[in-house]
């Protein structure tokens, strides 16, 4: 009998893009993106607006982007009428309600699939790798931001 696989990065790669083609086909229905909904997803969480600058850097952070994507995805959503410029402030942007239907479409859809995804696997290991996970991110996140400069 041979040894359980130990954890890399191509079985986090694979569990991430099974679950994350998920995502990208129900976006599809909907004419948006991954990064679209990183935006969306970050505006939500800010209560429906946020500060430019901070959405970008949420989304360069979050998918390792450069900040002319994110301003790219951010102008997409402004011109489908899912995000506008907050009247209060230039510089803040905010969901719209037709935004806040789509944000709320996709966090519907992942709670549906969710259990059907992880529904059967034990909350202790769920607990495992989440720590575990963190982990790796942040160890990732630190390394990334280390060799940033070189060539």
């Amino acid at each position: 009998m041979s040894a359980a696989p130990l954890l890399n990065s191509q079985i986090l790669g694979q569990a991430h893009y099974a679950a994350r083609a998920l995502l990208e086909r129900e976006l599809a229905r909907t004419g948006n993106t991954f990064f679209h909904s990183i935006a969306l997803n970050t505006l939500a969480a800010q209560g429906g607006t946020a500060a430019r600058q901070a959405i970008v850097e949420r989304m360069a952070f979050t998918a390792k982007i450069g900040g002319s994507e994110a301003l790219k995805a951010l102008a997409e959503l402004a011109g489908s009428g899912l995000v506008e410029t907050s009247a209060s402030a230039e510089d803040r942007i905010q969901l719209t309600e037709d935004g806040r239907a789509l944000q709320s479409r996709l966090a519907a859809f992942a709670a549906e699939v969710a259990p059907r995804v992880y529904g059967t696997v034990p909350e202790e290991d769920l607990a495992v790798a989440a720590r575990v996970l963190l982990q790796i991110t942040e160890r990732a996140n630190a390394v990334f931001a280390e060799t940033a400069d070189r060539s």
